[in-house]
């Protein structure tokens, strides 16, 4: 098996590529001059696969090269076919660059062209639900059909940050079903007489929990 290096731009040497295809034609998964009835049907048989990504800081790096380096993977990884580019939210983490992660779905969505691309996940009781529906809506505007919406309950940082984020909400992981379903009742049609409701920008973005 040879793994792609997305980090380095998935570039292989000469001797690399011929190992590589040596091995696919000793597995039967390579006709003999080229990309053939094998390949296709290795092709359609896998499963659809993504990455998930914190936008890493490297040593000697910053957050703005980070996020180039997360918008280069997202491109290596729709070129490779990959089915979803997901960006996880870490607060307070000196090495990490995904904080404000709705920002940075935007940032990469806007510099791909086709992979779905969302957050794995929002830790919902860091926001107000309002919040989160109003961000998610208007990326789906931006970008239809190519955003996720995954959704977790864990503080994505200590206890301390966790406070700071939250402050006055008053939400914790043990207000996360709660959380969840105001959240999708700002998706839902709007209703005559509600006294709070999300803009109707888009529709709702597929949510996991």
């Amino acid at each position: 098996m040879v793994e792609l290096s997305p980090r380095n731009g998935g570039l292989q040497t000469a001797d690399q590529k011929k190992t590589a295809v040596s091995n696919r034609r000793s597995l039967g998964l390579l006709e003999p001059h080229g990309f053939g009835y094998h390949d296709a049907r290795l092709l359609s048989a896998m499963p659809r696969l993504s990455v998930l990504d914190l936008s890493p800081i490297i040593e000697g790096g910053d957050a703005a090269l980070a996020f180039r380096n997360s918008v280069d993977l997202a491109q290596h990884a729709e070129r490779w076919g990959y089915h979803r580019f997901w960006l996880a939210e870490h607060h307070n983490i000196p090495g990490i660059a995904s904080a404000a992660t709705s920002v940075v779905i935007g940032h990469v969505a806007g510099r791909t062209e086709s992979i779905r691309v969302g957050a794995g996940g929002i830790m919902l009781p860091n926001h107000a639900p309002l919040v989160i529906a109003e961000q998610f809506g208007t990326l789906e505007s931006l970008y239809p059909g190519r955003i996720d919406l995954g959704l977790g309950r864990a503080p994505g940082s200590d206890q301390l940050t966790a406070r700071a984020l939250r402050r006055f909400l008053g939400s914790s992981g043990d207000t996360f079903p709660q959380d969840v379903l105001e959240l999708q009742s700002y998706f839902a049609p709007a209703r005559p007489g509600r006294a709070v409701q999300a803009p109707r920008i888009g529709k709702s973005p597929p949510q996991r929990l």
